[in-house]
């Protein structure tokens, strides 16, 4: 779509004498002034009303009744109930480790909802940030010119060979939780490790032969 085009090569000219109300001259206003009769009598006057007479004085610096006062803020209840809003939960734990921080302090449950609504949102904005980062990070891995681009298809089966014969399910949940599994230097690693072993789960490379630091290679040389 392109760019909006000015109103002056866009609107087509206007007809002589039917102008848009935007360029149209207003009429010119009657006059108020009706027409004076040489033969009427001058008009009357109606009398003055007489001025009123002055009310009670008020002092607007006189304190509000009691009943005009907003109540303030109960005390700490027995026991606080924190509401979450709709999309976010709560970390009980740290519910758990703010309540009689907030007792001490005398919070009413109202002052206390407040500063829990506030962490709650920190806490929202965080992970919102997170979610992002693991997306930037995905993307990158994709587009790698070392592992993604063609080649990400089969670098996939890779990944998965070297997860499968080396992570442990525990590492795995913490790639999930963190959100490392998308980290482009994780990845690359796991991608090492797979094409560093065959399909039947063996290390691919030489045979390096024995250790020449073992026994039976210093007797080896010692009988020559």
């Amino acid at each position: 779509m392109t760019g909006a085009v000015p109103a002056a090569a866009s609107a087509a000219p206007a007809a002589p004498g039917n102008a848009t109300l935007l360029s149209a001259q207003p009429d010119p206003a009657p006059d108020p002034t009706p027409p004076v009769d040489p033969g009427a009598p001058p008009p009357t006057e109606p009398p003055a009303e007489p001025p009123a007479e002055p009310g009670p004085e008020t002092d607007p610096a006189e304190p509000e009744k009691e009943g005009d006062e907003k109540p303030e803020d109960d005390g700490p209840p027995e026991a606080y109930d924190f509401k979450a809003h709709e999309g976010v939960a709560l970390d009980a734990a740290a519910v758990e480790a703010f309540s009689p921080i907030a007792k001490d302090l005398k919070l009413s449950q109202a002052q206390a909802q407040r500063l829990v609504d506030v962490y709650a949102g920190l806490q929202a904005q965080q992970a919102e940030a997170q979610a992002e980062q693991v997306k930037a990070w995905a993307k990158a891995v994709v587009a790698d010119k070392e592992i993604g681009g063609a080649k990400w298809a089969e670098n996939r089966a890779v990944i998965a060979r070297a997860r499968d014969q080396f992570a442990s399910p525990g590492l795995v949940q913490l790639m999930e939780q963190t959100g490392l599994g998308s980290h482009p230097e994780v990845i690359k690693l796991f991608v090492r490790v797979g094409k560093a072993i065959s399909d039947d789960g063996h290390v691919i490379g030489g045979n390096p032969g024995p250790d020449p630091r073992s026994a039976d290679s210093f007797y080896a040389r010692m009988s020559r």
